[in-house]
């Protein structure tokens, strides 16, 4: 899909651009699945600047925005670990999804998983996520475990483990 453009994100600008997709995309789509007040802490925790500044700059993360057709969609977030490649975050906004741009951005960690000769892509995903699963399974994704993690500020994630084998 020539349309669709993977760029790794390096200035201010651009950890700007990951954080507004974050808010639109978390209060869009998440507020089914969790209360709002969590959504506000989660972006906040997890996808604000200085949160990001931190993954990119001490825990090894590369952000990548996704392009269409000129306009910047959406985003991902991965780190290698060992063997295999962490997915963090696949976020689309909403009307842009359907397009297959979740699809391109993981044939873009296959690509390095090949290019690196790392066995797994594997990422945690929120049980009532029941739209991402199903992507995620159409992709070759398997459940492979579950797991509750505590946040902090009494909130938890529950979510599946999911893989997928190069």
């Amino acid at each position: 899909m020539r349309n669709i453009r993977i760029l790794y994100v390096c200035t201010e600008d651009e950890i700007k651009k990951v954080e507004d997709i974050a808010t639109n995309v978390w209060n869009e789509h998440y507020i089914s699945i969790i209360e709002k007040e969590q959504i506000e802490y989660m972006v906040s925790k997890f996808q604000s600047r200085d949160a990001i500044k931190r993954q990119i700059k001490n825990d090894g993360y590369k952000y990548c925005i996704l392009n269409f057709k000129g306009s910047n969609v959406g985003y991902i977030a991965f780190k290698k670990e060992g063997n295999q490649i962490y997915l963090s975050k696949l976020y689309v906004e909403k009307e842009y999804r359907n397009n297959g741009i979740a699809e391109i951005a993981i044939k873009h960690l296959l690509h390095i998983c090949d290019r690196d000769g790392l066995e797994k892509i594997w990422l945690n995903v929120n049980k009532k996520n029941c739209k991402s699963i199903e992507i995620y399974e159409k992709m070759g994704f398997v459940k492979t475990a579950e797991k509750v993690t505590n946040i902090g500020s009494g909130y938890i994630m529950d979510d599946y483990i999911m893989e997928k084998a190069v």
